[in-house]
């Protein structure tokens, strides 16, 4: 990095203080409405618009959602452990605490891009293979033999 001047500072700006000084109340005060709007939206939607995004929207305005700043202190935290970490014995347990959160973050991602969500109602000693998905759900109308579906995000 030292024939990199300009990306050394870079770097060294990412792996210091201030980006988390400004990230972590940031995202602080998404969860905290992200966590009042879901007596309103519900928690999937709240979840959506506010942590799961990269961007939010209030009003015409283009915000940093909490997947954008999720990303930023992930990128930081690594930038922090890989380059900036001292590397000695005596400061093994800063390296294993940098290494855990991070492990936290990617496992958070994974989950994120992977989880399916739903419900599944048993009654004591039942077994079902089976769930059901808050998203997928329909709304059938019959008639004899006319029915009609409404899809659930259209009601």
């Amino acid at each position: 990095m030292e024939h990199y001047p300009n990306l050394h500072k870079f770097l060294k700006w990412w792996a210091g203080p201030i980006p988390l000084t400004w990230l972590m109340p940031y995202f602080m005060i998404l969860l905290i409405i992200g966590t009042f709007t879901q007596k309103d939206l519900g928690l999937y939607d709240a979840v959506n618009l506010y942590i799961s995004n990269y961007i939010l929207w209030v009003g015409p305005i283009p915000t940093p959602g909490g997947g954008l700043i999720l990303a930023l202190i992930t990128f930081s935290l690594a930038i922090k452990f890989i380059f900036f970490s001292p590397w000695q014995l005596k400061k093994s347990g800063i390296i294993l605490s940098h290494l855990g959160v991070l492990i936290l973050l990617l496992g958070g991602l994974i989950t994120s891009l992977d989880q399916k969500e739903g419900y599944m109602i048993l009654s004591e000693g039942e077994t079902k293979n089976f769930y059901n998905d808050y998203r997928k759900r329909i709304l059938k109308i019959s008639n004899g033999d006319e029915v009609q579906i409404f899809p659930f995000y259209n009601l």
